[in-house]
């Protein structure tokens, strides 16, 4: 396993979108990225960046977490960048708690 590159950003949650494109803005600039995917394929598509080290991650996988806290021992990264994004379902707000609260 190699060193982390003097200067990395790590970005969580760079398969697509925000991510995707913080990772690619910030290698464009010279800037090494350790970018978060949870899936081999975004990683593979990423790895064509120059500048840019996909890593397997999924932030609720404490094993993939563990992984990464081994890719980093010893290593000083210049930031973070977390942009990963855990889905939880459920209604964005309970009206019952509007009543209580003197609401409509």
């Amino acid at each position: 396993m190699s060193a982390v590159p003097h200067g990395a950003v790590l970005v969580t949650g760079a398969s697509t979108g925000i991510g995707r494109a913080t990772a690619e803005r910030l290698a464009g600039r010279g800037i090494p990225v350790l970018a978060g995917v949870r899936r081999e394929e975004d990683g593979a598509a990423l790895a064509a960046t120059p500048g840019i080290e996909p890593l397997i991650l999924d932030v609720t996988r404490a094993d993939h977490v563990a992984a990464l806290r081994a890719r980093l021992a010893g290593g000083v990264l210049r930031g973070l960048v977390n942009n990963a994004g855990v889905a939880v379902p459920g209604p964005l707000e309970d009206p019952r708690c509007a009543r209580r609260a003197g609401g409509s």
